[in-house]
């Protein structure tokens, strides 16, 4: 009868792990993740809004973009556009972080959006533009960092 309580307790407390490390397993596997918005289309001199925007899902955060976090050895949140001669680009607009600690963060759940202003030159010719670039970032949780990440990104913008 010992033995019986014995083997239930075991197999009760490995089901208890099992459970707790599939949890983990799927916050890890979803910390977040982010979405470019653009415009349909711009007209020669026009200028409009390219915003990428991430989804930071609770207890995650995100670093945000700062020389602290820098110091620090985080990797913050950062955009970086190559215009095009027709295509001209703004510096990104960053949304305000709060403090945790040391660190200047995005924490979940919220959106965060990166805001950068497209402009067609003047005398674009109509047709299709490809702006391409890179977004770092990284996402952590207590007690968990995942690495920082580097995804390329290609933003078709169509000039009317």
């Amino acid at each position: 009868m010992a033995c019986i309580k014995w083997k239930t307790a075991i197999s009760s407390a490995l089901c208890v792990a099992l459970i707790s490390f599939v949890a983990t397993a799927n916050e890890v596997e979803n910390p977040g993740t982010w979405r470019i918005e653009a415009p349909a289309g711009l007209e020669q001199g026009e200028t409009g809004e390219l915003r990428i925007v991430f989804q930071v899902n609770e207890p995650w955060h995100l670093y945000a973009p700062s020389p602290m976090n820098e110091e620090l050895g985080v990797t913050g949140l950062n955009i970086s556009m190559t215009p095009t001669e027709e295509i001209r680009l703004s510096r990104p607009i960053v949304p305000r972080w709060t403090r945790d600690g040391q660190y200047q963060v995005y924490k979940g759940p919220q959106e965060v959006p990166l805001v950068i202003r497209a402009r067609a030159a003047p005398g674009a010719e109509t047709g299709s533009y490809d702006v391409r670039g890179y977004l770092d970032y990284q996402f952590c949780r207590p007690g968990l960092c995942l690495p920082p990440q580097r995804d390329s990104i290609s933003i078709e913008l169509y000039v009317e």
